[in-house]
């Protein structure tokens, strides 16, 4: 391994690939950690390098089995529950047919409707006269029983 000196404390600097040889990482990790800010690097003509102070913290904290952070549930709005609610109490129906029952913009009802159907609430299940036609999913019955109101439906 060719070793760079740092001018001013002279202390050792690696490349990418000679970091993430270090690390029994690839390369393109070790990129992409330069990039997210995780691991400190500096720039010298056109190519990155880390110090090695810089790279023993960032190993002391490095954890190759660290799962991915879960995404936070989406607490739904008083408006998707009232749309979740209303498509519950019909077979089906479509953003302009929701629309018209909550008094809203057919384009708010599709925007309430894409919220829940991120959270797999409802879901798409062909067109009627050019728009979609949404049904609410066994998932989405189950969270208006979890909030008391499918009695209210049935």
């Amino acid at each position: 391994m060719a070793q760079v000196q740092d001018q001013v404390t002279r202390e050792p600097l690696y490349t990418p690939p000679q970091v993430g040889a270090l690390m029994g990482i690839d390369q393109g990790t070790v990129r992409g950690y330069i990039r997210m800010n995780k691991l400190p690097a500096i720039r010298i003509d056109g190519h990155w390098f880390v110090s090695e102070s810089d790279l023993q913290t960032f190993r002391a904290t490095y954890n190759p089995n660290r799962k991915p952070e879960k995404k936070r549930p989406y607490n739904l709005q008083q408006a998707d529950v009232n749309t979740l609610f209303t498509l519950g109490k019909w077979d089906d129906g479509t953003a302009e047919e929701l629309g018209a029952a909550l008094d809203i913009h057919p384009g708010n009802a599709r925007k309430h409707l894409c919220i829940l159907e991120a959270q797999k609430l409802v879901a798409r299940i062909g067109r009627r006269n050019g728009n979609t036609v949404w049904i609410v999913t066994t998932r989405g019955f189950r969270h208006l029983r979890s909030l008391g109101l499918e009695d209210q439906i049935l």
